[in-house]
């Protein structure tokens, strides 16, 4: 045993992966010599299982073996998962290979790590900014963790995955990644997911950055879902959702107003109000133009939560009575960190998930769902309200041949959605629906809460009891009013905010020196390679270039803060192929003026804001 090694490896593991240094101590196995290691090509040790006299490695000269394997251009992919670290010889050849691509290794035998790190030094290794390690895979954490370390977006068409091990207890997360199973708690495979990801990216990336900054003094200012917090202990609450069933539930709601606490989603709003009812609480995140629709010109005096990067036209409607929230962006993370307050609200990113988090964390005892169809009841997505017209019988397809049915029905079929208990729904339904109800297990496993649907038609909402909207006037027999909207809105008022404006601005400034003193150097070396393409000092420049920009997008702390912005520059810049230098300088050039311009939407916007000159 070599304790040199050994200490150096567990501090490298102790920086860069601080859960993995946990879960190594907490689930440390007691040695049972099954691995011995022996010296090989250039003194170079190569663990060996004892019982089976098996090695993962050559052994005669692993490097060049591994090199051998992988040397053809089809290797060469911007993502690489490693079922196995073994003695971790295979990823520093992939290191060489392919300089500027992520490398995720899952590590499951903890008793051969141990013996690795002991005699092996796998420091550099382990502190690389572009290796991503996980221990014991098959814990029901494995994503939450691969999403917090890497904090970024896997491109599974652009992946190479390697089994170093044969291992059978990679089987699980294998089948995860490669969409052979579903995320748990979801109706949708993580390669599913991350193309929503990205097409919702490529949709709202510019406006949210936009959006998000210019919202920075405001959200700095206002108050948390925080302060919600078992607000209003043992209420009965009704969400609102706007599902087509509210057609028709809607006209038994009226008589729960200041009886029930009532949450509505931004879509279900101008139905309410056409029926003289006022929610406590509008829910919003969704910053589409087809989406502020719902909420365009209409100023009332209820409670508005929405996302941060909610537009103005839509806030200054709800001055003074706005909790502005997040699911996870790293902008108003970074806020979060000078707020003193969490603003992430749980959920999948829906306006209903919202909803539901509001209505548990306030303490409510009884939650009813209304319109909660999660389907196309009666040929609609939801609700008629007023302005929005979202059936299809104002196509002017229509005849006697060319129904309204047989048009909505085709359309769905393109869209591959399916028919469950009689109802047209689509994987986006199921998807929420399963969230829905795996929250409502979770639940009532811990806390005495009980769950009412009211929602006419529709799928089946699995833990909630199903009861018809008429019966609310029973469940309200006897209970006294309650204003919840203006205790809601007096403590949105009330509390004192302070911020640490001067911290964040010292930190913005660091951040912003050391991105821009990347983005010069970058921009220098560029300008070389420009110039003189057939100079002897290009490969030096070349590779520089890469180096930079590994590190611009991988350490830089300006970075982190803008990293949703940053992922789709980050996955082109990965697809490039380190040795298609040419055509590679014309797009290096395009990712740097990128970043740029992000860095000056910053500085603009917070000079603008809060005087500060970053």
């Amino acid at each position: 045993m070599n304790n040199a090694f050994y200490d150096k490896n567990i501090e490298s593991l102790k920086k860069k992966f601080p859960s993995e240094y946990k879960i190594y101590f907490e689930k440390k196995v007691i040695q049972t010599n099954k691995y011995a290691f022996y010296s090989v090509h250039n003194n170079i040790k190569v663990p060996v299982n004892i019982t089976d006299k098996k090695s993962f490695y050559d052994l005669n000269d692993p490097l060049k073996a591994i090199q051998s394997a992988l040397c053809s251009p089809d290797y060469v992919k911007p993502f690489y998962f490693f079922y196995g670290l073994a003695a971790g010889y295979h990823i520093q050849v992939i290191r060489d290979l392919a300089p500027h691509s992520y490398i995720f290794v899952f590590e499951n035998d903890l008793e051969l790590f141990d013996a690795v790190i002991n005699n092996v030094d796998i420091s550099d290794i382990l502190s690389d900014p572009s290796l991503f390690f996980f221990l014991n895979s098959s814990s029901d954490d494995i994503l939450e963790r691969l999403e917090k370390s890497f904090g970024g977006i896997l491109v599974f068409d652009e992946a190479l995955f390697l089994d170093v091990t044969g291992d059978n207890s990679y089987t699980e997360i294998n089948a995860v990644l490669k969409g052979e199973k579903k995320i748990l708690d979801k109706d949708i495979t993580f390669p599913e997911q991350t193309l929503k990801n990205i097409a919702t990216l490529k949709l709202f990336g510019n406006d949210w950055l936009k959006n998000i900054v210019e919202n920075t003094y405001n959200y700095l200012n206002s108050q948390s879902l925080e302060i919600l917090n078992n607000l209003f202990p043992g209420c009965k609450t009704i969400i609102v959702a706007a599902g087509p069933s509210l057609d028709k539930d809607i006209q038994n709601l009226s008589v729960a107003k200041n009886k029930f606490l009532i949450i509505c989603v931004d879509t279900a709003l101008k139905k309410l109000l056409k029926y003289g009812i006022q929610p406590d609480i509008i829910v919003s995140i969704d910053i589409g133009a087809h989406n502020l629709r719902y909420l365009n010109e209409v100023s009332e005096n209820s409670a508005l939560v929405c996302d941060i990067a909610m537009p103005d036209k839509i806030t200054s409607l709800y001055k003074d009575k706005t909790i502005y929230t997040h699911y996870g962006h790293s902008i108003p993370r970074f806020l979060d960190l000078y707020r003193k307050k969490e603003g992430k609200t749980v959920g999948t990113g829906t306006v209903f998930s919202v909803a539901f988090d509001i209505a548990y964390r306030i303490g409510s005892s009884e939650i009813y769902f209304m319109g909660a169809d999660f389907s196309y009841s009666n040929f609609k997505e939801h609700c008629e309200t007023s302005g929005n017209k979202n059936t299809f019988s104002s196509l002017e397809s229509i005849s006697k041949f060319l129904t309204n049915e047989t048009i909505f029905f085709s359309h769905c079929q393109s869209e591959g959605d399916i028919i469950i208990d009689g109802y047209l729904t689509t994987k986006k339904f199921l998807n929420w629906k399963t969230w829905l109800e795996v929250q409502i297990m979770r639940i009532k496993n811990s806390d005495e809460i009980k769950f009412y649907n009211m929602t006419s038609t529709g799928l089946t909402i699995k833990g909630s009891k199903k009861i018809n909207s008429s019966q609310i006037k029973e469940y309200i027999r006897g209970m006294k009013e309650k204003f919840f909207l203006h205790e809601i809105l007096m403590i949105i008022n009330s509390s004192s905010i302070s911020p640490d404006i001067e911290g964040m601005r010292k930190e913005l400034k660091s951040a912003h020196s050391d991105a821009k003193t990347a983005t010069d150097k970058i921009r220098k070396y560029l300008q070389r390679l420009e110039k003189n393409a057939d100079g002897r000092n290009f490969e030096h420049f070349y590779s520089a270039v890469f180096k930079e920009f590994q590190n611009l997008y991988r350490n830089s702390r300006l970075s982190d803060i803008l990293r949703w912005q940053l992922f789709l520059e980050d996955i082109e810049f990965r697809k490039l192929k380190f040795n298609d230098k040419f055509t590679n300088l014309s797009v290096l050039v395009k990712l740097e003026e990128s970043y740029i311009a992000r860095m000056e939407i910053i500085e603009k916007i917070f000079s603008q804001h809060f005087s500060l000159e970053i």
